[in-house]
């Protein structure tokens, strides 16, 4: 389908970036935020050794957040990931 083929194309071009800022030592650590399914697939793209500089996979939908809600959600979830750890 349609939707699956632009999604497939996100998740090989968001992959294609994140690999070339860790080649370029844009990070040290990195924290993936993204729906459960697009988590998974985004993760099977990624190399080694940037999957070993994840720090964090938060795999859940801020879709239905409103735009002034994204922030403190995010913050919270990713506190909460830590503190549980």
């Amino acid at each position: 389908s349609l939707n699956r083929r632009m999604i497939d194309h996100y998740v090989i071009e968001l992959s294609e970036v994140i690999e070339k800022a860790r080649k370029e030592n844009k990070f040290q650590k990195l924290i993936l935020v993204a729906g459960p399914e697009m988590m998974g697939e985004l993760k099977n793209k990624l190399s080694r050794p940037t999957l070993d500089r994840l720090q964090r996979a938060l795999a859940k939908d801020y879709a239905r957040f409103k735009e002034h809600e994204v922030h403190s959600a995010l913050h919270d979830d990713v506190r909460e990931s830590f503190l549980s750890a």
